[in-house]
């Protein structure tokens, strides 16, 4: 009898079975070392700056910068949301004008001074006590709200 119709013994059914999740493991194993080894070409540096003439967002990557700008008279909306990192929330900002929009993190360099400045330089812009705790209660669940509408603020 060949071994190709022999069936399987225990034993060698269990040799073959140990031998394919240690493969499977060395695949997972290569696939963590490879995104270790690559994460920082990942990784973009966002930072934004604040000036009279509105909001520049500057993304790093490996392979340079790119700077969206934005005037203050341009932003449409602004919505704030809590995005759960598991171990912390982060509030975030969308900021959109009428053909495209910018994110901001909490955390990014210039997240701070955004928040300042985007009430002293928007128009019917809300305090951040109006808006910061309803985004940013109850911990660790989602939570979204329109902030500013310009069609809403000149009315």
């Amino acid at each position: 009898m060949s071994s190709l119709c022999r069936p399987q013994t225990t034993i060698e059914a269990n040799i073959n079975q140990a031998r394919r999740k240690r493969q499977a493991m060395m695949g997972i194993f290569k696939q963590v070392r490879d995104w270790y080894a690559n994460r920082s070409k990942e990784l973009a540096k966002f930072s934004i700056h604040c000036d009279d003439a509105g909001i520049a967002q500057t993304v790093s990557r490996e392979d340079g910068d790119e700077v969206i700008r934005l005037a203050w008279d341009q932003v449409a909306r602004v919505f704030a949301y809590k995005r759960d990192l598991f171990s912390y929330d982060q509030i975030c900002f969308v900021i959109e004008c009428t053909d495209f929009g910018i994110e901001v993190r909490e955390g990014d360099e210039g997240y701070e001074s955004l928040i300042a400045q985007m009430q002293s330089n928007i128009p019917g812009f809300p305090a951040q006590g109006q808006w910061y705790e309803p985004v940013r209660l109850p911990p660790f669940a989602p939570s979204w709200a329109k902030i500013y509408c310009r069609d809403e603020a000149e009315v």
